[in-house]
């Protein structure tokens, strides 16, 4: 090949990197956020969010957990190149769990939960991503 074919493979490699690379979703943007429906706020946020971290950390021995307050939070999946972006509005909790041990109280996993209209809906701790802990509505 030529050095004019190779230059001209290489711009259109580049061009079609830079065309697929803009297809993937950008965060929502100030004016969305702003405009977004989050729902109701959830109420009883401590204990449904301590029930859920007992439950679901049990084989680390969480014994106490430390509940943050509700606020309006994005989540879901930006996209891929293949697929659309799926951003879902609602509150966010976070939370940390800890455990007995020889040294004390250490922590254990730190995470957040997400609520739609006072429905619990998702959990991520930074290890599995976000998982569904009951059908969004």
């Amino acid at each position: 090949m030529s050095a004019k074919t190779n230059h001209l493979i290489a711009r259109l490699a580049c061009a079609v990197a830079v065309a697929v690379g803009g297809c993937v979703g950008a965060p929502p943007g100030p004016e969305e956020l702003a405009a977004a429906e989050y729902g109701i706020p959830p109420t009883d946020v401590e204990a449904r969010v301590r029930r859920l971290v007992l439950a679901t950390y049990r084989s680390e021995q969480v014994v106490e957990v430390e509940v943050g307050n509700p606020r309006k939070a994005w989540f879901g999946d930006l996209g891929s190149p293949l697929r659309a972006r799926d951003v879902r509005y609602g509150w966010m909790v976070k939370f940390r769990g800890y455990r007995l041990s020889f040294a004390g109280v250490k922590p254990a996993v730190v995470g957040e939960t997400f609520f739609r209209d006072d429905d619990l809906v998702a959990i991520a701790d930074g290890r599995d991503g976000l998982r569904s802990v009951s059908p969004p509505r």
